[in-house]
């Protein structure tokens, strides 16, 4: 779930914790917000929905993983992501984030921390599902940012590994 919207001005995660912290964002907004978003999602797309996330796993505040689960238990939707990362490779982030969350008892394997910006390379991704293959794994999500720039998207870093994402999954 992620761009702005009416209630939940673009901010940063931390931004989000603190308005929570200091009352000024309160639960209502963001459920409105959540449910906002989801609607738009449904709009765009056919494809049934296999499973919600957020950007930056702020879902991960815990008003917020209720409002995703009370939202995907309602529109019938199997899991919501917990980033509990079974890729082979072991990055700073995936190891704090295995280290601080449980492991789901149901749900796909999900990827996606080692896989960012130049670590994205057609030879990774072979490797990654020679390794699933290798442990049985039948069902998986690979979580990618992929995007293109626009005229007024600014063409900084960020965006340039987003670039590079897409031409690797398109080559």
């Amino acid at each position: 779930l992620t761009g702005p919207r009416q209630e939940c001005p673009a901010a940063s995660p931390l931004d989000l914790v603190t308005r929570m912290l200091r009352g000024t964002l309160a639960a209502h907004q963001i459920r409105r917000e959540i449910e906002a978003q989801f609607h738009r999602l449904k709009e765009m797309t056919a494809a049934p929905i296999s499973h919600l996330d957020s950007h930056q796993h702020i879902h991960l505040i815990p008003s917020i993983q209720r409002m995703l689960v009370e939202l995907a238990s309602r529109e019938a939707i199997d899991y919501v992501r917990i980033p509990w990362e079974t890729s082979r490779s072991w990055t700073v982030k995936k190891l704090l984030l295995n280290c601080c969350f449980k492991k789901p008892r149901a749900g796909p394997h999900f990827w996606g921390t080692g896989f960012m910006g130049s670590n994205f390379t057609a030879t990774k991704i072979l490797h990654q599902l020679d390794y699933l293959q290798q442990r049985g794994v039948e069902e998986a999500v690979w979580m990618v940012h992929v995007g293109q720039t626009t005229a007024s998207t600014p063409l900084d870093g960020y965006n340039r590994q987003r670039q590079r994402e897409l031409a690797v999954l398109l080559d």
